[in-house]
Protein backbone atom coordinates (compact mmCIF):
# COMPACT_ATOMS: atom_id res chain seq x y z
CA UNK A 1 0.00 0.00 0.00
CA UNK A 2 1.33 3.44 -0.86
CA UNK A 3 1.44 6.41 1.53
CA UNK A 4 -1.61 8.17 0.02
CA UNK A 5 -3.74 5.04 0.45
CA UNK A 6 -2.59 4.65 4.07
CA UNK A 7 -3.40 8.30 4.85
CA UNK A 8 -6.83 7.97 3.24
CA UNK A 9 -7.68 4.84 5.24
CA UNK A 10 -6.86 6.44 8.59
CA UNK A 11 -9.55 9.08 7.99
CA UNK A 12 -12.28 6.50 7.42
CA UNK A 13 -14.96 5.55 9.95
CA UNK A 14 -16.61 2.19 9.37
CA UNK A 15 -20.17 1.15 10.14
CA UNK A 16 -18.86 -1.06 12.98
CA UNK A 17 -17.02 1.91 14.50
CA UNK A 18 -20.19 4.00 14.36
CA UNK A 19 -22.15 1.20 16.02
CA UNK A 20 -19.51 0.91 18.76
CA UNK A 21 -19.61 4.68 19.32
CA UNK A 22 -23.41 4.62 19.72
CA UNK A 23 -23.12 1.57 22.00
CA UNK A 24 -20.72 3.41 24.31
CA UNK A 25 -23.19 6.30 24.67
CA UNK A 26 -26.45 4.44 25.34
CA UNK A 27 -27.90 1.39 27.09
CA UNK A 28 -28.91 -0.54 23.97
CA UNK A 29 -27.32 -3.83 22.93
CA UNK A 30 -24.91 -3.76 19.97
CA UNK A 31 -27.07 -6.19 17.98
CA UNK A 32 -30.07 -3.87 18.41
CA UNK A 33 -28.04 -0.84 17.32
CA UNK A 34 -26.76 -2.78 14.29
CA UNK A 35 -30.35 -3.71 13.38
CA UNK A 36 -31.49 -0.09 13.56
CA UNK A 37 -28.50 1.13 11.52
CA UNK A 38 -29.06 -1.57 8.89
CA UNK A 39 -32.78 -0.77 8.67
CA UNK A 40 -32.05 2.96 8.41
CA UNK A 41 -29.52 2.44 5.61
CA UNK A 42 -31.89 0.07 3.81
CA UNK A 43 -34.69 2.66 3.92
CA UNK A 44 -32.27 5.32 2.69
CA UNK A 45 -31.24 3.13 -0.27
CA UNK A 46 -34.84 2.24 -1.04
CA UNK A 47 -35.97 5.87 -1.04
CA UNK A 48 -33.10 7.04 -3.24
CA UNK A 49 -33.58 4.13 -5.66
CA UNK A 50 -37.23 5.21 -5.98
CA UNK A 51 -35.95 8.66 -7.02
CA UNK A 52 -37.01 10.27 -3.73
CA UNK A 53 -35.00 12.91 -1.88
CA UNK A 54 -34.20 12.11 1.76
CA UNK A 55 -33.84 15.16 4.00
CA UNK A 56 -32.34 14.76 7.48
CA UNK A 57 -32.65 18.17 9.15
CA UNK A 58 -29.39 19.29 10.69
CA UNK A 59 -27.44 16.58 8.88
CA UNK A 60 -27.99 16.85 5.15
CA UNK A 61 -29.93 15.79 2.09
CA UNK A 62 -29.49 12.70 -0.08
CA UNK A 63 -30.94 13.01 -3.53
CA UNK A 64 -30.90 11.17 -6.84
CA UNK A 65 -29.54 13.22 -9.74
CA UNK A 66 -29.45 12.52 -13.44
CA UNK A 67 -26.00 12.32 -14.94
CA UNK A 68 -26.08 13.22 -18.62
CA UNK A 69 -25.09 10.77 -21.31
CA UNK A 70 -21.60 11.08 -22.75
CA UNK A 71 -20.95 10.28 -26.37
CA UNK A 72 -17.18 10.21 -26.21
CA UNK A 73 -16.13 8.71 -22.90
CA UNK A 74 -13.00 6.59 -22.74
CA UNK A 75 -12.56 3.20 -21.08
CA UNK A 76 -9.51 3.84 -18.83
CA UNK A 77 -8.36 0.22 -19.00
CA UNK A 78 -8.46 -0.27 -22.79
CA UNK A 79 -8.50 3.30 -24.06
CA UNK A 80 -11.52 2.42 -26.21
CA UNK A 81 -14.05 5.21 -26.84
CA UNK A 82 -17.45 4.22 -25.48
CA UNK A 83 -20.87 5.80 -25.23
CA UNK A 84 -22.21 6.20 -21.68
CA UNK A 85 -25.98 6.27 -21.25
CA UNK A 86 -27.81 8.80 -19.08
CA UNK A 87 -28.08 7.43 -15.55
CA UNK A 88 -28.98 8.33 -11.99
CA UNK A 89 -26.37 8.90 -9.33
CA UNK A 90 -26.71 9.75 -5.65
CA UNK A 91 -25.72 13.15 -4.30
CA UNK A 92 -25.24 14.28 -0.70
CA UNK A 93 -25.57 17.92 0.29
CA UNK A 94 -24.37 18.52 3.88
CA UNK A 95 -26.60 20.51 6.22
CA UNK A 96 -25.64 23.73 8.01
CA UNK A 97 -24.60 21.95 11.22
CA UNK A 98 -22.10 19.76 9.37
CA UNK A 99 -20.78 22.72 7.37
CA UNK A 100 -20.27 24.73 10.57
CA UNK A 101 -18.61 21.78 12.34
CA UNK A 102 -16.19 21.33 9.44
CA UNK A 103 -15.35 25.04 9.41
CA UNK A 104 -14.76 25.22 13.16
CA UNK A 105 -12.69 22.01 13.26
CA UNK A 106 -10.47 22.90 10.30
CA UNK A 107 -6.91 22.00 11.21
CA UNK A 108 -7.91 20.29 14.45
CA UNK A 109 -6.70 16.76 15.22
CA UNK A 110 -10.16 15.80 16.45
CA UNK A 111 -11.95 16.88 13.27
CA UNK A 112 -14.19 14.11 12.04
CA UNK A 113 -14.19 12.28 15.38
CA UNK A 114 -17.07 9.87 15.89
CA UNK A 115 -17.43 10.72 19.58
CA UNK A 116 -17.61 14.14 21.11
CA UNK A 117 -17.10 14.92 24.77
CA UNK A 118 -20.12 16.27 26.55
Amino acid sequence: MNKKTEEKNTDKVTKDELISAVYSRCSLQKKDIRTVVDLFLDELKTSISRKKTVELRGFGTFEPRVRKAQEHARNPRTGEIVQVQERYTSYFKPGQEIKQALRSDCGSETAGSVQDDE
